[in-house]
């Protein structure tokens, strides 16, 4: 199992301190984390209604060669935490995503490889300043977007976004420099209205407490890369939010699939796909080849549900007394015979 992981902080009383991204190996793990300063509060701020709502969503705010993942942590109209990646395919990439070399790396054009622009930071910054002269990296631009959204109503960024000039830095977002950075703005907040890809859990603690991780890994089959986030207060899991992407023959590409991120397809006609956004295209072939009763979103939930509450090690403890391959009895709902691997994507982001 290979696992590549960026862990982000972020709080409502979230100053902007931006640190550099190192990225390190160890136990075969490719790893990046970038971590973002907390201000203690001495009040506590509860979820509105009692719970926290983690968003997903596909969009592309820059340009026609990447594509954004974005994810963004509501409670009622409040941003309590997001996160930012971009995908594009590159030369080579000193990062690479779990199953490049194997079945997922198969769907890529002759000589390219798609390249997480988080993982690629150092990278991916240093074409930026030598073919833009940038002065930011990529992970401080995105996180200070990130910690300029954490705290407001979706209202509050929107209205900034809406006053900002497109192809211009915002002023308002100290830190960021970034031409696209109004893209990124509205990308959150595209985000945080859809409840599409979204999941809720119950939370009554501090939304102050709370910080978003992610990972992209492969616990299950070759074909494709998982991509669990997880919003945890301490060692908990409040809310999780998994998909997987990969290659499918005529399904709904990812944003710019038919421009030039496509480009990057060994074929045209199999683009890169999310199973969650092709659920129903998904469900059916898992109906006529696995004779599944369950659609994937309804197993997705059912295993985001379950972990909710528990912190990595209550359910690392779940899968392993579980048989490999096999639906678990205790994730009521689910009927994957991968149950056990997207758990454990879920345990890999949260630790």
């Amino acid at each position: 199992m290979k696992k590549s992981k960026v862990l982000i902080t972020t709080a409502l009383s979230c100053a902007l301190l931006l640190s550099a991204c190192g990225n390190k190996e160890a136990n075969n793990k490719n790893t990046a984390t970038n971590n973002n300063a907390v201000v203690e509060s001495t009040e506590e701020t509860k979820a509105e209604n009692g719970e926290i709502i983690l968003h997903r969503s596909y969009l592309a705010p820059h340009g026609d060669k990447s594509f954004g993942r974005i994810i963004v942590a509501t409670s009622g109209d409040k941003i309590v935490a997001a996160n930012i990646d971009e995908f594009q395919f590159l030369d080579s990439a000193d990062e690479k995503l779990p199953n490049t070399d194997k079945e997922f790396g198969k769907g890529f054009a002759d000589g390219k490889v798609l390249a997480s622009k988080r993982l690629n930071n150092e990278m991916y910054s240093k074409l930026m300043a030598e073919k833009g002269g940038a002065t930011k990296t990529i992970v401080e631009n995105y996180e200070a977007i990130e910690n300029f959204a954490v705290g407001k109503t979706i209202e509050e960024v929107e209205k900034v976004a809406n006053e900002a000039k497109p192809g211009e830095k915002v002023d308002a977002v100290s830190g960021a420099t970034l031409a696209d950075t109004v893209g990124y703005l509205n990308a959150i907040v595209e985000t945080a209205k859809d409840g599409s890809l979204a999941t809720t859990a119950a939370f009554d603690g501090n939304v102050e407490d709370l910080k978003i991780a992610q990972t992209y890994t492969a616990n299950g089959e070759e074909k494709y890369v998982t991509d669990a986030v997880v919003l945890k207060d301490g060692d908990k899991i409040v809310v999780a939010n998994i998909d997987e992407l990969f290659f499918m023959e005529n399904g709904v590409g990812v944003p710019n699939s038919d421009k030039s991120f496509g480009e990057g397809y060994k074929d045209a006609k199999s683009p890169l796909v999310s199973k969650k956004v092709n659920n129903e295209e998904y469900s059916k072939a898992m109906k006529e080849y696995g004779k599944s009763t369950k659609s994937m979103m309804e197993n997705y939930k059912a295993i985001e549900d379950f972990a909710a509450g528990k912190t990595a090690e209550e359910i690392k403890n779940v899968v392993s007394e579980s048989k490999a391959g096999e639906p678990i009895d205790a994730v009521s709902g689910a009927t994957l015979a991968g149950t056990g691997a997207l758990l454990t994507d879920i345990t890999d982001a949260a630790l």
